[in-house]
């Protein structure tokens, strides 16, 4: 397999990435191995740009005898001529292996695709503008504690029905006759100070 490391970076620049395993150690491109971090030209495994899409990708090397793990993949942005220490680093991820073999993550790409593809067109996901629909009917029955019940509330208090009947308040839909919710007036019907 080959550039099954990918990330995101500016275009233009030139990039490489770094493995480390769980204790910490880097793998060594001369050595063929992990090491403690001693000789940073040693650890870069070259990443290229497609295009100039800011999509940078590289080959994980083969490390034997891998078992199942997950390494860290730190990619770093060069600035000079070689890799140095001082290079910028952008975000690290998890890169997976099973048996020794890279995990090929195309199933789980496609359950994102297919949840991504129920997003509605408008308003688009990307912070689109909302045009609310202001002929929407409010509901004469819902759920509480969410938006509709505010609905409900805020027009059964504003200009909708609403009686008193003993201590008991009741607040009705906009049909006149649905009850949305009722309330028990306290200490009295005729002179409340607090409902619940």
């Amino acid at each position: 397999m080959a550039n099954e490391v990918n990330f995101r970076a500016p275009t233009g620049v030139t990039c490489y990435f770094h493995v480390m395993n769980a204790s910490g150690q880097v793998w060594s491109t001369v050595g063929s191995a992990f090491e403690n971090p001693a000789t940073w030209a040693n650890y870069d495994t070259a990443a290229t740009e497609f295009s100039t899409t800011q999509y940078f990708s590289g080959t994980f090397p083969t490390i034997a005898g891998s078992p199942t793990v997950s390494y860290i993949i730190i990619p770093y942005i060069q600035g000079g001529a070689s890799p140095v220490s001082t290079d910028v680093a952008l975000d690290s991820f998890e890169y997976h292996v099973v048996d020794g073999t890279n995990v090929d993550h195309a199933t789980e790409w496609d359950t994102i695709q297919t949840q991504t593809d129920l997003l509605p067109a408008s308003p688009a996901a990307v912070g689109s503008a909302m045009t609310l629909d202001l002929t929407q009917a409010v509901p004469t029955s819902n759920t509480a504690e969410t938006v509709g019940d505010s609905f409900n509330a805020a027009r059964s208090q504003g200009f909708g029905k609403w009686v008193i009947s003993g201590t008991t308040l009741i607040v009705y839909a906009s049909d006149g006759t649905t009850a949305v919710r009722t309330f028990t007036l306290a200490p009295s019907g005729t002179a409340p100070t607090s409902r619940t």
